[in-house]
């Protein structure tokens, strides 16, 4: 089942061209926070044209930045930045709020972080067996997707023998109607991601979204935001990003 977030719009900032790459190029470079602000004025200023109407009218209009994910880090960025108290399971711990009593597994392009309650577990992504993408010859790509497929499979297993659970899934790609293109197997359109994920944990029902959407419902709940328009961002591997729009303020 697709959780779908009224107030939430994903959005990419990858793919923003600064300084002849994208944002994504810089990211393991030490100009990456630099090049982060930069892409967040601009977007406010001028939001990309691929962006739908809805989400370049909230660009313009944002007055805080959430920060979460396992490479979560302060940011001096242009107007209030909140950054998640627990940056590494933020997300899945939201997925309670979404249906209560979940288990919550976010599929992070680096780790998986899960959390049922106050139980929270972290897999990191073994890159022997599930390589990212531009690491991998084309002449390699079926062998390098059955493996990552199966390292999937053996990562969740486990939660496979915890009790029976809703299951809130979120994936680092977008999801429209098949999961895109990420790091995870390279298919637009995969078709096979999703029934792996979840054979492996076995729900009584899986809802799936995209995790920078799961990222924005645990901004919306956290009381320190106090702004009307949110960019939220979860940085990993790559940035993951969300507009959010709040409804009521806190009091």
């Amino acid at each position: 089942m697709r959780i779908a977030l009224p107030r939430v719009t994903p959005v990419e900032m990858w793919d923003l061209p600064l300084r002849g790459k994208p944002l994504q190029g810089w990211r393991r470079d030490a100009a990456f926070p630099h090049m982060l602000a930069l892409a967040v004025h601009r977007i406010r200023r001028e939001p990309p044209a691929t962006w739908d109407l809805r989400a370049r009218d909230r660009a313009r209009r944002i007055d805080a930045i959430y920060v979460t994910g396992g490479a979560a880090m302060p940011l001096d960025l242009d107007g209030p930045v909140i950054l998640a108290r627990d940056p590494v399971f933020a997300a899945a711990r939201a997925s309670s709020i979404l249906v209560p009593g979940t288990i919550g597994v976010d599929v992070g392009q680096t780790s998986i972080k899960v959390a049922h309650g106050d139980v929270t577990l972290r897999i990191e992504r073994d890159l022997s067996r599930a390589p990212m993408r531009d690491d991998v010859p084309h002449e390699s790509f079926a062998s390098s997707r059955a493996s990552t497929l199966d390292f999937l499979r053996d990562a969740l297993a486990p939660l496979s023998a915890w009790p029976s659970h809703d299951v809130v899934l979120a994936l680092p790609c977008a999801l429209s109607p098949e999961p895109a293109s990420c790091t995870y197997c390279w298919h637009d359109g995969d078709p096979e991601l999703l029934g792996v994920l979840a054979q492996s944990v076995r729900p009584k029902r899986l809802h799936v979204l995209n995790d920078a959407e799961l990222a924005a419902a645990a901004a919306d709940a956290d009381p320190r935001v106090r702004a009307a328009t949110i960019l939220v961002l979860t940085l990993g591997f790559g940035v993951g990003a969300a507009l959010l729009e709040k409804t009521a303020l806190p009091s």
